[in-house]
C-alpha cells in the first residue's frame, strides 16, 4: 500500500494524496561504547582457548586496534603482567574486537587473564570510524579493563608402554648404561 493507515484502517489525507518524509542524520559525536564483552568479568573456570570478544555499540577504526599498544591481553599471575600469544582482529564490520588465543598452548591455565583497552587521554587509544576515542575509567589511567580465571590442567597420565606383539624390545640393562657413560674406555 501507498497509503500510511492506522491500526484501525483509517488513512492519513483520507488516502487521497501520497504520503513522503525525509530525515537527515547529523555529524557522528560520540565515544564508542562497550556493550558487552566475553568471557565475563571475574567469570571462573574459562576454557583456554576461549576466543576474547568485546563488542562496540558502532564500528571500530582499525588502525586503533594495535595489540601491545592499545590492547593488552595479559597473564595476571605474572609481575609484571605478560602480554599472551594470540591474534588480534575486527568482526562483525568493526564491531567485536576479538582476540584468539595462539592455537598451539591457548591461554594460560590456572591464572587470571586481565584484558585492557586504552581509551582518551592515552597517546595512542581505541577510536570509531570519525576520531571519537573509547572513554576509560579516569580512576585507571583512562582504561577500560576486566579480568577472568581460567581452568587448570589436570596433568597427563603416565602411559605404560606396553610392546606390540613381533616388535622388537631393545634391553640395554644395568651394564650397558653403566657402559654407555664410561669416558675411558
Amino acid at each position: 500500500s501507498r497509503f500510511i493507515s492506522t491500526a484501525a484502517g483509517k488513512q492519513l489525507n483520507q488516502g487521497t494524496e501520497d504520503f513522503s518524509t525525509s530525515w537527515c542524520v547529523g555529524p557522528d559525536i560520540y565515544n564508542p561504547v562497550i556493550r558487552n564483552v566475553s568471557p565475563a568479568p571475574f567469570q571462573n573456570e574459562t576454557p583456554l582457548f576461549t576466543p576474547i570478544v568485546i563488542s562496540f555499540n558502532e564500528s571500530i577504526d582499525p588502525v586503533s586496534t594495535v595489540y601491545g599498544q592499545t590492547v593488552f591481553v595479559e597473564d595476571g599471575g605474572t609481575i609484571p603482567p605478560t602480554l599472551l600469544s594470540g591474534t588480534l582482529s575486527l568482526k562483525r564490520d568493526g564491531f567485536d574486537l576479538v582476540f584468539t588465543p595462539d592455537p598451539c598452548i591457548g591461554l594460560p591455565p590456572s591464572t587470571t587473564v586481565v584484558v585492557r583497552l586504552f581509551g582518551v587521554g592515552n597517546t595512542s587509544y581505541i577510536r570509531d570510524q570519525v576520531n571519537n576515542g573509547l572513554v576509560g575509567d579516569p580512576g585507571n589511567n583512562n582504561e577500560y579493563s576486566f579480568q577472568f580465571n581460567t581452568k587448570g590442567v589436570k596433568p597427563l597420565p603416565n602411559p605404560t608402554v606396553v610392546p606390540r606383539p613381533g616388535s622388537p624390545v631393545l634391553n640395554l640393562g644395568a651394564r650397558a648404561i653403566q657402559n654407555s657413560f664410561n669416558i675411558d674406555g
